[in-house]
């Protein structure tokens, strides 16, 4: 199975670059496009979609079973760069926070919202376990360090979630609202929205 991990250099085609860090603090109310993390609200801006088409993460499987999209939201816009072999990236260059999350929906020929559960990795293996079902086994939360590693990169702090819900919405593939729900180890929540728009990128032909 797939598995991505959103570094500054990595994440397919995907880079987000976390320069800085600040946030505000929690409120009861969470407003448009703002996503509460661990008692810190995030204002949310900019929103990337891949489409990795049809496929399976299951071991078993002898044919596809579900249809795969990854999203990642950040405090900061996305903008499409070209990197020195000339492909494409899409870097948010100036976030502070971000949050990628890989859903498969049971269909083959396109991806259908609805609400994804949390399943572990292990579970993900098994045909059994995720035939005719939304869910996600990989949902990951940054936030930066304000330190760089030795080639001069930004170092951020990861988070994997451990449970809950993800609930996609809308219409697709820039118009979906994007709905988080998710508990970390520690006790750490994530909770809230959004929907002001996706660059979508089609991942489809990707190795």
């Amino acid at each position: 199975m797939k598995h991505l991990k959103m570094l500054a250099l990595t994440l397919g085609v995907a880079v987000i670059s976390f320069l800085s860090s600040c946030s505000s603090d929690d409120s009861d109310e969470l407003g448009a496009n703002q996503i509460t993390f661990d008692g810190k609200t995030y204002t949310m801006v900019g929103g990337l979609v891949e489409d990795y088409g049809a496929g399976s993460p299951a071991d078993n499987a002898t044919t596809d079973t579900h249809y795969n999209y990854d999203f990642t939201v950040a405090d900061a816009a996305f903008q499409q760069t070209t990197d020195v072999d000339g492909d494409i990236e899409f870097r948010a260059s100036d976030a502070t926070f971000g949050i990628y999350v890989e859903l498969f929906s049971p269909t083959t020929s396109s991806f259908e919202v609805g609400t994804f559960n949390f399943i572990s990795e292990s579970q993900s293996d098994v045909l059994t376990s995720i035939q005719g079902n939304h869910f996600f086994s990989a949902a990951e939360a940054y936030i930066p360090t304000g330190g760089v590693d030795s080639d001069g990169d930004p170092e951020f702090d990861e988070f994997e979630a451990t449970g809950g819900t993800v609930t996609v919405s809308g219409n697709g593939p820039t118009g979906f609202t994007i709905t988080y729900d998710l508990q970390f180890a520690g006790g750490k929540t994530l909770t809230g929205s959004y929907n002001a728009g996706f660059v979508f990128s089609d991942e489809t032909d990707a190795d």
